[in-house]
C-alpha cells in the first residue's frame, strides 16, 4: 500500500501546464495590472498625501480670508501690518532700535 506523501509530489505533476499557467497569469494580474494590490497601495499612499496637502492648503486659505477681512475693516489691522512689515512710525512718535543680543553699537552707528 502507497502513503499519502508519496502520491502528492506525482499529483503535482499531473495537473495541466496550462492550468498552472493560468493560475500564474491571475497571480501576476492580481499584484501587477491596473486595479492590482500594489497599484491599489500606491493610490492610497498619494491620496493620504494629497488629503494633508488639502488640509495644509485649507488652514492657510483661512488665516489668509481673515486677513483680507482685517485690512477691508479694521484700521488697527492696517496699523499694525505697516508698524511691522514697512516699519512706519506715527508722526511724532520715536523709535528706539536696539542691536541684537552681544554686538555692542557706539553713537555713529558703527560695530565694536
Amino acid at each position: 500500500m502507497t502513503q499519502p506523501s508519496e502520491l502528492a509530489p506525482s499529483a503535482w505533476w499531473k495537473l495541466p501546464w496550462w492550468a498552472i499557467l493560468i493560475v500564474a497569469a491571475f497571480l501576476a494580474m492580481a499584484l501587477f495590472g491596473e486595479r492590482g494590490v500594489l497599484r491599489v497601495v500606491d493610490v492610497s499612499r498619494q491620496r493620504d498625501m494629497l488629503q494633508q496637502e488639502i488640509a495644509r492648503l485649507s488652514e492657510k486659505n483661512d488665516r489668509l480670508a481673515e486677513e483680507i477681512r482685517g485690512l477691508r475693516s479694521d484700521r488697527r489691522f492696517i496699523e499694525d501690518i505697516a508698524r511691522r512689515d514697512l516699519r512706519m512710525a506715527r508722526e511724532n512718535e520715536i523709535i528706539y532700535v536696539f542691536p541684537p543680543q552681544g554686538k555692542a553699537v557706539t553713537i555713529d552707528g558703527s560695530a565694536l
